[in-house]
Protein backbone atom coordinates (compact mmCIF):
# COMPACT_ATOMS: atom_id res chain seq x y z
CA UNK A 1 0.00 0.00 0.00
CA UNK A 2 0.94 3.66 -1.19
CA UNK A 3 -0.28 6.42 0.42
CA UNK A 4 0.10 10.40 -0.10
CA UNK A 5 0.72 12.09 3.29
CA UNK A 6 -0.54 9.23 4.82
CA UNK A 7 1.83 7.14 8.27
CA UNK A 8 1.64 3.43 8.05
CA UNK A 9 1.28 1.56 11.12
CA UNK A 10 1.05 -2.23 12.22
CA UNK A 11 -0.78 -3.71 14.70
CA UNK A 12 1.29 -6.63 17.11
CA UNK A 13 -1.29 -8.71 18.96
CA UNK A 14 0.41 -12.01 21.55
CA UNK A 15 -0.53 -12.97 24.86
CA UNK A 16 2.03 -13.02 27.84
CA UNK A 17 2.31 -14.81 31.04
CA UNK A 18 3.50 -12.51 33.78
CA UNK A 19 3.37 -14.67 36.74
CA UNK A 20 4.89 -17.80 37.41
CA UNK A 21 3.98 -20.17 34.85
CA UNK A 22 4.98 -23.27 37.49
CA UNK A 23 2.58 -22.15 39.97
CA UNK A 24 -0.85 -22.16 40.78
CA UNK A 25 -2.03 -19.15 38.91
CA UNK A 26 -0.64 -20.38 35.64
CA UNK A 27 -2.90 -18.23 33.02
CA UNK A 28 -4.99 -16.68 35.51
CA UNK A 29 -3.28 -13.28 34.83
CA UNK A 30 -2.43 -14.37 31.31
CA UNK A 31 -2.90 -10.88 29.61
CA UNK A 32 -3.42 -10.47 25.99
CA UNK A 33 -1.51 -7.17 24.51
CA UNK A 34 -2.07 -5.44 21.40
CA UNK A 35 1.03 -2.80 20.55
CA UNK A 36 1.64 -0.82 17.23
CA UNK A 37 4.57 0.50 16.03
CA UNK A 38 5.42 3.35 12.87
CA UNK A 39 6.52 1.33 10.26
CA UNK A 40 7.58 4.55 8.08
CA UNK A 41 10.46 4.93 11.02
CA UNK A 42 14.00 4.03 9.31
CA UNK A 43 15.30 0.08 10.35
CA UNK A 44 17.54 1.27 13.29
CA UNK A 45 14.02 2.32 15.20
CA UNK A 46 12.06 -0.56 13.86
CA UNK A 47 14.08 -3.28 15.70
CA UNK A 48 14.10 -1.58 19.37
CA UNK A 49 11.22 -1.31 22.02
CA UNK A 50 11.29 2.29 21.44
CA UNK A 51 8.52 2.28 18.43
CA UNK A 52 6.25 -0.15 20.66
CA UNK A 53 3.50 1.49 21.78
CA UNK A 54 0.66 -0.23 23.40
CA UNK A 55 -2.63 -0.36 21.74
CA UNK A 56 -4.67 -2.40 24.42
CA UNK A 57 -4.35 -4.80 27.12
CA UNK A 58 -7.10 -6.84 28.40
CA UNK A 59 -7.04 -10.74 30.27
CA UNK A 60 -6.68 -13.32 27.50
CA UNK A 61 -9.58 -15.13 29.32
CA UNK A 62 -11.75 -12.23 28.49
CA UNK A 63 -10.39 -12.53 25.22
CA UNK A 64 -12.07 -16.25 24.69
CA UNK A 65 -14.90 -15.00 26.22
CA UNK A 66 -15.35 -12.25 24.29
CA UNK A 67 -13.87 -13.33 20.70
CA UNK A 68 -11.24 -11.52 18.79
CA UNK A 69 -14.03 -9.49 16.58
CA UNK A 70 -15.18 -7.90 19.77
CA UNK A 71 -11.61 -6.18 20.52
CA UNK A 72 -10.65 -5.87 16.89
CA UNK A 73 -14.06 -3.69 16.25
CA UNK A 74 -12.55 -1.37 18.86
CA UNK A 75 -9.46 -0.79 16.94
CA UNK A 76 -11.47 -1.02 13.62
CA UNK A 77 -13.51 2.39 15.08
CA UNK A 78 -9.83 4.18 16.10
CA UNK A 79 -8.41 3.36 12.79
CA UNK A 80 -11.35 4.47 10.16
CA UNK A 81 -11.29 7.90 12.54
CA UNK A 82 -7.47 8.12 12.31
CA UNK A 83 -7.75 7.49 8.13
CA UNK A 84 -10.65 9.89 7.60
CA UNK A 85 -9.77 12.84 10.24
CA UNK A 86 -5.73 12.11 10.24
CA UNK A 87 -3.47 13.87 12.59
CA UNK A 88 -3.08 17.54 12.55
CA UNK A 89 1.50 18.46 12.77
CA UNK A 90 2.82 21.75 13.29
CA UNK A 91 5.69 21.53 10.28
CA UNK A 92 8.40 23.90 10.94
CA UNK A 93 10.24 23.70 7.60
CA UNK A 94 6.62 24.96 5.85
CA UNK A 95 5.79 26.92 8.93
CA UNK A 96 2.40 25.74 8.57
CA UNK A 97 -0.12 22.84 10.23
CA UNK A 98 -0.18 19.89 8.31
CA UNK A 99 -2.25 17.09 8.97
CA UNK A 100 -1.35 13.30 8.29
CA UNK A 101 -3.28 10.07 7.72
CA UNK A 102 -3.36 7.04 9.73
CA UNK A 103 -3.76 3.79 7.82
CA UNK A 104 -2.84 0.14 9.27
CA UNK A 105 -0.29 -1.97 6.88
CA UNK A 106 0.15 -5.27 8.44
CA UNK A 107 -0.20 -7.21 10.76
CA UNK A 108 2.60 -8.65 12.91
CA UNK A 109 2.11 -11.68 14.98
CA UNK A 110 2.72 -15.08 15.06
CA UNK A 111 0.94 -17.81 13.13
CA UNK A 112 -1.34 -18.34 16.25
CA UNK A 113 -2.93 -14.93 16.74
CA UNK A 114 -2.53 -14.19 12.70
CA UNK A 115 -5.25 -17.16 12.07
CA UNK A 116 -7.43 -16.22 15.31
CA UNK A 117 -7.49 -12.53 14.47
CA UNK A 118 -7.82 -13.20 10.41
CA UNK A 119 -10.77 -15.61 10.85
CA UNK A 120 -8.69 -18.73 10.57
CA UNK A 121 -8.56 -21.76 12.63
CA UNK A 122 -6.02 -21.34 15.48
CA UNK A 123 -5.69 -25.45 14.84
CA UNK A 124 -2.34 -25.90 12.66
CA UNK A 125 -3.67 -29.80 11.59
CA UNK A 126 -6.64 -28.17 9.73
CA UNK A 127 -7.36 -29.37 6.35
CA UNK A 128 -6.19 -25.75 5.00
CA UNK A 129 -3.26 -24.44 7.49
CA UNK A 130 -2.09 -21.70 5.47
CA UNK A 131 -3.52 -18.36 5.86
CA UNK A 132 -1.84 -17.25 2.47
CA UNK A 133 -2.68 -19.89 -0.16
CA UNK A 134 -5.53 -22.83 -0.03
CA UNK A 135 -3.49 -25.57 -0.33
CA UNK A 136 -4.57 -28.91 1.51
CA UNK A 137 -2.61 -30.29 4.11
CA UNK A 138 -1.71 -33.53 2.46
CA UNK A 139 -0.38 -31.99 -0.58
CA UNK A 140 1.46 -29.50 2.05
CA UNK A 141 3.26 -31.98 3.62
CA UNK A 142 5.59 -32.53 0.34
CA UNK A 143 5.10 -29.78 -1.39
CA UNK A 144 8.78 -27.81 -2.06
CA UNK A 145 7.27 -25.03 -4.56
CA UNK A 146 4.93 -21.97 -3.76
CA UNK A 147 1.62 -23.01 -5.48
CA UNK A 148 0.87 -19.23 -6.52
CA UNK A 149 -2.36 -20.06 -8.06
CA UNK A 150 -3.88 -20.89 -4.81
CA UNK A 151 -2.91 -17.87 -3.13
CA UNK A 152 -5.92 -16.55 -1.60
CA UNK A 153 -7.86 -13.37 -3.21
CA UNK A 154 -9.90 -10.80 -2.06
CA UNK A 155 -12.84 -11.82 -3.65
CA UNK A 156 -12.38 -15.67 -3.04
CA UNK A 157 -12.38 -14.84 0.90
CA UNK A 158 -14.94 -12.74 1.02
CA UNK A 159 -16.63 -15.72 -0.54
CA UNK A 160 -15.04 -18.08 1.13
CA UNK A 161 -16.40 -16.42 4.50
CA UNK A 162 -19.97 -16.07 3.45
CA UNK A 163 -20.22 -19.37 2.80
CA UNK A 164 -19.23 -20.48 6.71
CA UNK A 165 -17.98 -23.90 5.73
CA UNK A 166 -14.89 -24.26 7.62
CA UNK A 167 -13.51 -27.88 6.31
CA UNK A 168 -14.26 -26.65 2.46
CA UNK A 169 -12.58 -23.25 2.52
CA UNK A 170 -10.13 -23.10 5.79
CA UNK A 171 -11.91 -19.60 6.70
CA UNK A 172 -13.85 -19.01 10.16
CA UNK A 173 -15.24 -16.20 10.41
CA UNK A 174 -15.14 -12.95 8.49
CA UNK A 175 -13.22 -10.39 10.60
CA UNK A 176 -14.18 -6.90 11.15
CA UNK A 177 -10.62 -5.82 9.85
CA UNK A 178 -12.32 -6.30 6.09
CA UNK A 179 -14.24 -2.96 7.28
CA UNK A 180 -11.48 -0.84 6.99
CA UNK A 181 -11.71 1.26 4.10
CA UNK A 182 -8.51 1.48 2.21
CA UNK A 183 -7.49 -2.68 2.32
CA UNK A 184 -8.83 -6.05 2.31
CA UNK A 185 -8.18 -8.02 5.73
CA UNK A 186 -6.35 -11.01 3.52
CA UNK A 187 -3.80 -8.51 1.93
CA UNK A 188 -2.52 -7.44 6.46
CA UNK A 189 -1.02 -10.98 7.29
CA UNK A 190 2.23 -11.40 7.07
CA UNK A 191 5.22 -14.38 7.92
CA UNK A 192 6.75 -13.80 11.24
CA UNK A 193 10.38 -15.13 10.54
CA UNK A 194 11.55 -15.46 14.44
CA UNK A 195 8.32 -17.73 14.69
CA UNK A 196 8.56 -19.73 11.79
CA UNK A 197 12.57 -20.37 11.45
CA UNK A 198 14.06 -19.01 15.13
CA UNK A 199 11.15 -21.20 17.29
CA UNK A 200 10.22 -23.85 14.45
CA UNK A 201 12.58 -24.51 11.18
CA UNK A 202 15.91 -24.23 12.94
CA UNK A 203 15.49 -25.52 15.96
CA UNK A 204 13.71 -28.79 13.78
CA UNK A 205 17.13 -29.26 12.15
CA UNK A 206 19.98 -28.49 14.55
CA UNK A 207 17.75 -31.16 16.66
CA UNK A 208 17.98 -33.77 13.79
CA UNK A 209 21.70 -33.25 12.82
CA UNK A 210 22.63 -33.21 16.30
CA UNK A 211 20.79 -36.69 17.21
CA UNK A 212 22.51 -37.99 13.99
CA UNK A 213 26.06 -36.71 14.51
CA UNK A 214 26.11 -37.39 18.15
CA UNK A 215 23.78 -40.78 18.79
CA UNK A 216 23.93 -42.32 15.25
CA UNK A 217 27.67 -41.55 14.04
CA UNK A 218 29.35 -40.92 17.56
CA UNK A 219 31.15 -37.80 15.45
CA UNK A 220 31.12 -36.35 19.51
CA UNK A 221 29.23 -35.89 22.59
CA UNK A 222 26.60 -33.82 23.91
CA UNK A 223 29.44 -32.77 26.73
CA UNK A 224 31.98 -32.36 24.59
CA UNK A 225 29.21 -29.83 22.48
CA UNK A 226 28.17 -27.92 25.51
CA UNK A 227 31.70 -27.46 26.73
CA UNK A 228 32.20 -25.88 23.30
CA UNK A 229 29.01 -23.70 23.29
CA UNK A 230 30.23 -22.32 27.27
CA UNK A 231 33.78 -21.56 26.22
CA UNK A 232 33.60 -19.60 22.96
CA UNK A 233 34.05 -16.03 22.68
CA UNK A 234 31.08 -14.86 21.08
CA UNK A 235 31.89 -11.40 20.93
CA UNK A 236 30.46 -8.47 22.47
CA UNK A 237 27.47 -8.11 20.63
CA UNK A 238 26.36 -11.90 20.64
CA UNK A 239 27.69 -12.60 24.06
CA UNK A 240 24.10 -10.73 25.17
CA UNK A 241 22.49 -13.92 23.46
CA UNK A 242 24.99 -16.82 24.52
CA UNK A 243 23.20 -20.06 24.19
CA UNK A 244 22.36 -22.08 26.96
CA UNK A 245 23.25 -25.70 27.14
CA UNK A 246 21.48 -28.04 25.21
CA UNK A 247 19.33 -31.10 26.81
CA UNK A 248 19.22 -34.66 25.36
CA UNK A 249 15.79 -34.92 25.71
CA UNK A 250 15.66 -31.82 23.03
CA UNK A 251 17.58 -33.80 20.84
CA UNK A 252 15.63 -36.94 20.57
CA UNK A 253 12.35 -34.51 20.42
CA UNK A 254 10.64 -35.64 24.14
CA UNK A 255 11.35 -32.38 25.17
CA UNK A 256 11.69 -28.35 23.57
CA UNK A 257 14.44 -26.92 21.92
CA UNK A 258 15.35 -24.79 25.51
CA UNK A 259 16.35 -22.08 24.04
CA UNK A 260 14.97 -18.02 23.13
CA UNK A 261 14.76 -16.65 19.54
CA UNK A 262 17.44 -14.25 19.98
CA UNK A 263 20.25 -17.23 21.41
CA UNK A 264 18.95 -19.73 18.53
CA UNK A 265 19.79 -16.60 16.27
CA UNK A 266 23.52 -16.42 18.25
CA UNK A 267 23.42 -20.52 17.48
CA UNK A 268 22.70 -20.82 14.39
CA UNK A 269 25.39 -18.05 13.40
CA UNK A 270 28.58 -19.61 15.33
CA UNK A 271 27.41 -23.08 14.84
CA UNK A 272 29.95 -24.27 12.44
CA UNK A 273 33.06 -22.83 14.22
CA UNK A 274 31.83 -25.06 17.12
CA UNK A 275 31.61 -28.38 15.27
CA UNK A 276 32.89 -28.22 11.86
CA UNK A 277 36.13 -29.74 12.92
CA UNK A 278 34.52 -33.09 14.61
CA UNK A 279 32.11 -34.18 11.46
CA UNK A 280 32.40 -34.93 7.68
CA UNK A 281 31.86 -31.89 5.32
CA UNK A 282 30.58 -34.28 2.72
CA UNK A 283 27.33 -35.63 4.87
CA UNK A 284 24.32 -34.59 3.20
CA UNK A 285 23.32 -33.64 7.18
CA UNK A 286 25.91 -30.89 7.22
CA UNK A 287 24.71 -30.12 4.02
CA UNK A 288 20.89 -29.38 4.61
CA UNK A 289 22.65 -26.74 7.27
CA UNK A 290 24.20 -25.60 4.92
CA UNK A 291 21.30 -24.56 2.82
CA UNK A 292 19.30 -23.39 5.91
CA UNK A 293 22.42 -21.35 7.09
CA UNK A 294 22.07 -19.40 3.67
CA UNK A 295 18.81 -19.09 3.51
CA UNK A 296 18.85 -17.40 6.98
CA UNK A 297 21.69 -14.81 6.13
CA UNK A 298 19.60 -13.52 3.00
CA UNK A 299 16.12 -13.49 4.79
CA UNK A 300 17.73 -11.36 7.65
CA UNK A 301 18.86 -8.85 5.47
CA UNK A 302 17.41 -5.22 5.71
CA UNK A 303 17.96 -4.48 1.93
CA UNK A 304 17.27 -7.22 -0.83
CA UNK A 305 17.72 -7.30 -4.49
CA UNK A 306 15.55 -8.93 -6.95
CA UNK A 307 18.52 -11.49 -7.43
CA UNK A 308 19.11 -12.12 -4.14
CA UNK A 309 14.63 -12.89 -4.03
CA UNK A 310 15.34 -15.40 -7.00
CA UNK A 311 18.35 -17.01 -5.19
CA UNK A 312 16.72 -16.97 -2.17
CA UNK A 313 13.49 -19.24 -3.87
CA UNK A 314 16.16 -21.22 -5.38
CA UNK A 315 17.50 -21.89 -2.13
CA UNK A 316 14.49 -23.11 -0.08
CA UNK A 317 13.38 -25.24 -2.63
CA UNK A 318 16.48 -27.12 -2.99
CA UNK A 319 16.29 -26.94 1.08
CA UNK A 320 13.07 -28.41 1.36
CA UNK A 321 13.78 -31.75 -1.14
CA UNK A 322 16.95 -32.29 0.71
CA UNK A 323 15.29 -31.81 4.39
CA UNK A 324 12.33 -34.66 2.81
CA UNK A 325 14.86 -36.91 1.27
CA UNK A 326 17.58 -36.96 4.45
CA UNK A 327 14.95 -36.94 7.38
CA UNK A 328 12.08 -38.75 5.95
CA UNK A 329 9.64 -36.19 7.68
CA UNK A 330 6.56 -34.49 6.28
CA UNK A 331 6.43 -30.75 5.82
CA UNK A 332 5.38 -28.47 8.87
CA UNK A 333 3.02 -25.53 8.24
CA UNK A 334 6.41 -22.98 9.07
CA UNK A 335 8.01 -24.98 6.55
CA UNK A 336 5.52 -24.63 4.14
CA UNK A 337 5.80 -20.64 4.28
CA UNK A 338 9.52 -20.69 3.12
CA UNK A 339 7.83 -21.05 -0.24
CA UNK A 340 5.93 -17.98 -0.22
CA UNK A 341 9.03 -15.42 1.25
CA UNK A 342 10.17 -14.47 -1.88
CA UNK A 343 6.49 -13.60 -3.63
CA UNK A 344 6.05 -11.52 0.30
CA UNK A 345 9.69 -9.80 0.38
CA UNK A 346 8.87 -8.93 -3.72
CA UNK A 347 5.39 -7.57 -2.63
CA UNK A 348 6.14 -5.93 0.70
CA UNK A 349 9.74 -5.67 1.31
CA UNK A 350 12.58 -7.65 3.38
CA UNK A 351 10.60 -9.77 6.05
CA UNK A 352 12.99 -8.56 8.92
CA UNK A 353 11.19 -5.28 9.40
CA UNK A 354 8.02 -8.03 9.85
CA UNK A 355 9.24 -9.92 12.74
CA UNK A 356 8.30 -10.16 16.51
CA UNK A 357 11.22 -9.88 18.08
CA UNK A 358 11.13 -6.32 19.43
CA UNK A 359 7.20 -6.79 20.78
CA UNK A 360 8.75 -9.92 22.60
CA UNK A 361 10.97 -7.97 23.85
CA UNK A 362 8.41 -5.63 25.03
CA UNK A 363 6.68 -7.87 27.11
CA UNK A 364 9.74 -8.02 29.98
CA UNK A 365 8.37 -4.75 31.26
CA UNK A 366 5.14 -6.23 32.19
CA UNK A 367 6.68 -9.20 33.60
CA UNK A 368 9.26 -6.95 35.52
CA UNK A 369 7.09 -4.71 37.15
CA UNK A 370 4.02 -7.37 38.22
CA UNK A 371 6.79 -8.87 40.06
CA UNK A 372 7.66 -5.95 41.56
CA UNK A 373 4.08 -4.37 42.39
CA UNK A 374 2.79 -7.49 42.95
CA UNK A 375 -1.18 -6.00 42.76
CA UNK A 376 -3.27 -8.40 40.94
CA UNK A 377 -6.61 -6.69 41.46
CA UNK A 378 -6.40 -4.98 37.78
CA UNK A 379 -3.66 -6.37 36.12
CA UNK A 380 -4.69 -4.81 32.56
CA UNK A 381 -4.83 -1.18 33.77
CA UNK A 382 -2.06 -1.12 36.63
CA UNK A 383 0.41 -2.26 33.99
CA UNK A 384 -1.28 0.02 31.04
CA UNK A 385 -0.78 2.83 33.21
CA UNK A 386 2.82 2.45 34.39
CA UNK A 387 3.74 2.00 30.62
CA UNK A 388 2.34 4.73 29.34
CA UNK A 389 3.53 7.00 31.81
CA UNK A 390 7.23 5.26 31.23
CA UNK A 391 6.76 5.99 27.52
CA UNK A 392 5.60 9.69 28.00
CA UNK A 393 8.79 10.37 29.70
CA UNK A 394 10.70 8.91 26.85
CA UNK A 395 8.94 11.32 24.66
CA UNK A 396 9.44 14.01 26.97
CA UNK A 397 12.88 13.31 27.29
CA UNK A 398 13.51 13.33 23.68
CA UNK A 399 15.24 16.92 22.62
CA UNK A 400 13.07 16.86 19.29
CA UNK A 401 10.18 16.11 21.09
CA UNK A 402 7.46 19.18 21.20
CA UNK A 403 3.92 18.85 22.50
CA UNK A 404 3.22 22.59 20.83
CA UNK A 405 3.69 20.68 17.31
CA UNK A 406 0.53 18.55 17.57
CA UNK A 407 -2.59 20.30 16.88
CA UNK A 408 -5.42 18.21 18.63
CA UNK A 409 -9.16 18.86 19.63
CA UNK A 410 -8.67 20.20 22.96
CA UNK A 411 -5.82 22.78 21.89
CA UNK A 412 -8.29 24.23 19.60
CA UNK A 413 -10.76 24.75 22.57
CA UNK A 414 -8.56 25.71 24.69
CA UNK A 415 -7.89 28.59 22.34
Amino acid sequence: MKFQDCIIIDIFYDDVEISNPLGSKTSKHKLAQFYFSISDFPDYLNSTTRNCFLLASLKSNDLKICGPNVIMQCIVNELTVLYEQGITFFDQDLGEHKTYKIALGKIREDNLGQHSGIGFPEGFTATYPCIMCSINKSVMRTATSGHYELLRTETQFLVDAAEGNLKKTGVKFLTCLQNLPYVSAIQLPTFDIMHDLFEGVIPDVVCFLLDSFINRKKNFTLDKLNHRIEAFNYGLHYGKSKPREIKAQAITGKSGFGLTSSQTITLTIFFPFLIADLISKESREWNLFILLRCIVDIVMNSELSVSKVGKLQFLVQEFLIEYLDVTKKHLKPKFHHMTQYASAILGDGPLKRFWSMPFETNHKFFKKYMQISCNFMNVPKTTAQKYQLQKCFQLLAHPEFKIQNVKTENSENDE
